[in-house]
């Protein structure tokens, strides 16, 4: 099995005369997944990973996508919102910020850590709106054309922000993107093009763990990037594999490496699924803790490559998954290998105030 897909993998290197960087990064992806499913069925990955030639599809409609608005007096059912005339995202007074949840493939709004990030924001920031992003229509598709999709989504949601703080005057300090696996990119292009219309950029975006197949193989404008937004936050937790491993974004996370995460299988026979998906998901089960536990996943800079590479940065501390951070480039991190996942808080001074759970502890050690 694991030689068939190795046929394969090189008639699409001589079809795409790919460079050498770029035909690293895919053998490492490739290397990675073949690695975690050797044995098991074919078929086990075939929801993952359809092909790796890009297709041509047909571009995404409005009527593809819902909006749907939460706030604490609606947690658990939304509010559908008219894209054509965002009014609803505008009522209140002094609401704080508007988050745009962006999901990933075969998933839709009703996905379980799409609900629980979402009431973790409305309790962490009581005066929030949160909208999810229901591309659930195209995002169903096989994955070369849901890929193919993800720029036509990412310009619908672009139209509706230049709506909505254009045309309704809503401060576009307010909005912050979050997308996850393809959905990142979907927010990559969503700044992309609000910027091409508006010339402003967003101010920030949230990428969990971008997805790699196929994109790695695309220009830098045809993928998620640091320019999409003046603060582009990074978590990569599956590089090599289902996620891209260089990093794209103004500040890229990397913890435990960013490759394989503690507690996480190499191979599950029993659930193909988990043993997939396991270390892509991570991104998003951190970055819903980092809400919940202000200040927790201290992060270090790393300086040079190297000490990436032997997990040993020494440069300045940041909170990964903090909201306002400006700091830019790569930090390392380690992480436990259940929940509670922060090993580290990044200011002491949070641990009496955030921390309620009496059976919960952080350790008060700060990275060195």
């Amino acid at each position: 099995m694991k030689f068939l897909w190795i046929f394969w993998f090189l008639v699409l290197v001589e079809k795409e005369k790919v460079d050498a960087g770029i035909l690293g990064e895919i053998t490492s992806a490739f290397t990675g997944i073949a690695s975690k499913i050797e044995g098991a069925a074919d078929t086990a990955i075939s929801d993952t990973i359809t092909t790796f030639q890009e297709v041509v599809g047909i571009d995404a409609k409005l009527e593809d996508l819902k909006f749907y608005l939460f706030t604490l007096l609606n947690r658990r059912e939304p509010l559908v919102v008219n894209p054509l005339n965002p009014v609803s995202l505008t009522d209140g007074i002094g609401f704080r910020r508007i988050f745009f949840i962006v999901h990933g493939r075969k998933e839709s709004y009703k996905e379980p850590w799409v609900v629980e990030l979402t009431e973790k924001l409305l309790y962490r920031y009581p005066d929030c709106k949160v909208v999810v992003v229901d591309w659930s229509g195209v995002a169903n598709q096989e994955y070369a054309f849901a890929v193919y999709s993800t720029e036509s989504v990412g310009k619908l949601i672009a139209d509706v922000l230049t709506r909505l703080t254009v045309d309704l005057q809503t401060p576009v300090h307010k909005v912050l993107l979050i997308g996850y696996s393809v959905g990142a990119h979907v927010c990559g292009f969503a700044g992309k093009h609000y910027a091409e219309k508006t010339h402003h950029k967003l101010p920030k975006i949230i990428a969990l763990d971008p997805a790699g197949v196929l994109f790695v193989l695309r220009p830098e404008h045809k993928k998620l990037n640091r320019y999409d937004a003046e603060i582009v936050q990074v978590i990569h937790t599956d590089g090599g594999k289902i996620g891209l491993t260089q990093p794209y974004g103004t500040i890229d996370f990397y913890p435990n490496g960013g490759l394989n995460q503690p507690g996480c299988p190499l191979l599950d026979i029993f659930n193909i699924e988990n043993t997939v998906n396991c270390d892509h998901n991570r991104a998003y089960e951190y970055f819903i803790e980092s809400i919940q536990y202000e200040g927790s996943f201290a992060a270090r800079q790393c300086l040079t490559p190297q000490e990436l590479k032997n997990k040993a940065c020494s440069g300045k501390e940041v909170a990964m998954g903090d909201l306002d951070i400006k700091e830019t480039g790569v930090f390392f991190l380690y992480t436990n290998a259940h929940k509670p996942f922060s090993t580290r808080i990044a200011d002491e001074s949070l641990i009496t105030n955030v921390f309620h759970q009496e059976d919960v502890v952080f350790p008060s050690v700060r990275i060195h």
